[in-house]
């Protein structure tokens, strides 16, 4: 099955000094799925932009080769830019243009005069800014304008959008609103790869994630799954809420079922915290049920995943 991002043995050095080099890239290979919307995740520096700007065309690699739809980057750039979208991080703008007329600025480069005209106006519904399409960009809000480097990305119909950082600087209102946007162009069937340092802004939206962490993959998962070894890496904390004050036999109780490693209480409250992967709950529950306590409540309390991440990267540091 052809990939319409296929990266392989991707190396990227930067000679710092004489005889000094940095290797932000080392042996990068991946795939993308047709019309899946991939989450590219790294902390800032771990060689995120590098990469998006080999793919782009931008940058060339000390070695290694992608394909984009099939184009060899190296072999065929013009073509890979035809089939490409990208969105950068911090778009540059002509300040005194008016957004529509942005788009079919954009647009000429791909399209005639009248195609252009239309694809613009099209776009720019699209982006949530008709009544706004006259405006000068200089007078345009942050999120505005990240909304009008979107529908730029689009003009040329791409087969593959690329995304550097589309959420950064965003209000949660605009972060929900681009995620939707991002989720919609993946079910209309477009490839798209979404970089980020922040796992909340792709965990909603990817079909899969790759976390890359100083140019080196770290994994490629679902993000089930990438939840699922997180937290089979994590303490258990089980929360209980009972309705009169434990005896100390059945503290004494939960402390002894395997895994737990701490049991703290007040009058009405309990925390058992277990070793990763115990999966204590059930069997302190049974055992509070047993010895007559009457549970109103019983949870596991997860970290949040952005938490777990940070954790496992910094870990590799």
């Amino acid at each position: 099955m052809s990939h319409p991002i296929r990266v392989e043995g991707l190396t990227k050095d930067y000679h710092i000094s004489r005889g000094v080099q940095f290797n932000a890239l080392k042996d990068l290979d991946f795939t993308v799925k047709r019309g899946e919307v991939f989450g590219f995740l790294g902390l800032n520096g771990a060689g995120k932009t590098t990469t998006l700007k080999i793919l782009t065309t931008v940058m060339e690699a000390t070695s290694g080769n992608a394909w984009i739809s099939q184009k060899n980057i190296k072999e065929e750039p013009m073509e890979v830019r035809k089939i490409l979208g990208f969105m950068p991080e911090n778009p540059g703008f002509y300040p005194t243009m008016s957004g529509l007329a942005t788009l079919e600025y954009f647009a000429r480069f791909y399209h005639d005069k009248k195609t252009s005209k239309e694809k613009a106006t099209t776009l720019i519904e699209k982006v949530g800014l008709t009544a706004f399409a006259q405006r000068n960009v200089e007078t345009y809000s942050h999120g505005m304008k990240k909304r009008l480097a979107l529908a730029a990305s689009l003009v040329n119909d791409p087969e593959v959008l690329i995304l550097d950082e589309p959420t950064s600087g965003l209000d949660p209102r605009g972060i929900n609103q681009f995620k939707m946007m991002i989720r919609a162009l993946g079910d209309m069937g477009i490839t798209v790869m979404f970089s980020s340092h922040a796992l909340a802004d792709v965990e909603e939206v990817c079909d899969r994630v790759l976390i890359i962490n100083k140019g080196r993959l770290v994994t490629i998962q679902r993000v089930e799954e990438l939840r699922d070894s997180f937290i089979s890496k994590t303490k258990e904390k089980v929360v209980i809420r009972v309705d009169s004050p434990l005896e100390d036999s059945v503290i004494q109780l939960l402390k002894g079922i395997s895994g737990v490693e701490e049991v703290s209480c007040d009058q009405k409250s309990i925390v058992v915290i277990a070793s990763a992967g115990s999966r204590v709950a059930p069997e302190v529950n049974f055992n509070l049920a047993a010895r007559g306590v009457r549970v109103l409540e019983l949870k596991t309390e997860t970290p949040p995943l952005e938490k777990l991440f940070l954790e496992a990267v910094e870990g590799l540091n």
